[in-house]
C-alpha cells in the first residue's frame, strides 16, 4: 500500500513538492529531501498533507505523476514544483522488470552526471568516511560483492584514474588493520628463545617501530635468516 502526499510553503500555501511513500512517515521526513527542497523548506517552512493513502503503488504513482504535470515543475519552466522528476519512478519494494531495467539505462546513455567535475571539499569527505567507519557487511552483502566483482576487467585508463585518486590519500590506521587483517599479512616477533614479543598488521609498522630494516625482517619471514634478525625471529600469522 502507498501514499500520495503535498508538501505546500507555510507562509502562502503555495504547493512546492509531491511525492508518495509507504506510509505517512515518508511524508513528515524532513531529511532525505534535495538540496532544493530544503532551501525552500528554510525560506518559507513547510505544511503537510497526505491526498491520498491505502493506494496500491501503481495506483499512487500514476496519481503522484498526474499532480505533478498538473502543478508542473520549476526545473522545467512548467510549474512551481521543486520535484526533479515526473514522478513515478520511485521503489518503495516495487521492483522494475529486466526489459523495464534495460529501457531506463539505454535512455540514460550520453547523459552527464549532474555532479561530475564537482569535487566534495574536506568537510563532505570526513562525513562520508566517518559514516562507513567500523561498519560490517552482512555475508549476503559479501557475496553479492563478490559475484559482482569477480571478471571484471579494468582498462589502463581507468586504472591509471584510481591510481592518480589515491595519491597522497593516507588512510585511517583502523582502515590499515583492518586491510592487513583480511589479506592475512600480520607478522609475529619472537626471541631467540621462540617466547612470543608482539604482533604487527603490516612489515612497515613492524619496521618503523623496531628500528629494523624491512630487508631483515622480510629475509626472516622467507626463512633465509635462520638465525634470527637483530636477537629477533619473525612469522607470519597463521589464519585460524
Amino acid at each position: 500500500m502507498a501514499i500520495v502526499y503535498r508538501h505546500t510553503k507555510q507562509d502562502n500555501s503555495l504547493p512546492f513538492y509531491i511525492g508518495i511513500g509507504r506510509d505517512e512517515s515518508r511524508a513528515y521526513d524532513f531529511k532525505k529531501r534535495s538540496t532544493w527542497w530544503k532551501k525552500t523548506y528554510d525560506k518559507h517552512g513547510v505544511s503537510v498533507e497526505v491526498l491520498a493513502s491505502g493506494l496500491n503503488y501503481n495506483d499512487a504513482c500514476e496519481l503522484e505523476m498526474f499532480l505533478i504535470s498538473e502543478y508542473g515543475r520549476i526545473d522545467n519552466g512548467s510549474g512551481c514544483l521543486v520535484n526533479m522528476t515526473d514522478g513515478g519512478e520511485g521503489s518503495n519494494g516495487f521492483k522494475h522488470s529486466k526489459e523495464s531495467r534495460q529501457k531506463m539505462s539505454d535512455s540514460l546513455q550520453g547523459n552527464i552526471p549532474w555532479n561530475k567535475g564537482i569535487a566534495r571539499t574536506q568537510s563532505t569527505k570526513d562525513k562520508i568516511g566517518n559514516a562507513n567507519r567500523g561498519k560490517k557487511r552482512t555475508d549476503a552483502n559479501k557475496l553479492k560483492l563478490s559475484i559482482a566483482g569477480k571478471g571484471r576487467i579494468f582498462t589502463d585508463t581507468h586504472k591509471q584514474r584510481m591510481s592518480e585518486a589515491r595519491m597522497g590519500i593516507k588512510r585511517h590506521p583502523s582502515d590499515m588493520i583492518g586491510i592487513a587483517k583480511a589479506c592475512g599479512h600480520s607478522i609475529l616477533q619472537y626471541d631467540l628463545e621462540g617466547n612470543f614479543i608482539q604482533e604487527f598488521y603490516a612489515i612497515k609498522t613492524a619496521a618503523k617501530l623496531t628500528g629494523i630494516t624491512r630487508e631483515k625482517i622480510q629475509g626472516s619471514l622467507k626463512g633465509l635468516k635462520q638465525r634470527g634478525v637483530n636477537h629477533f625471529v619473525w612469522k607470519y600469522k597463521t589464519k585460524t
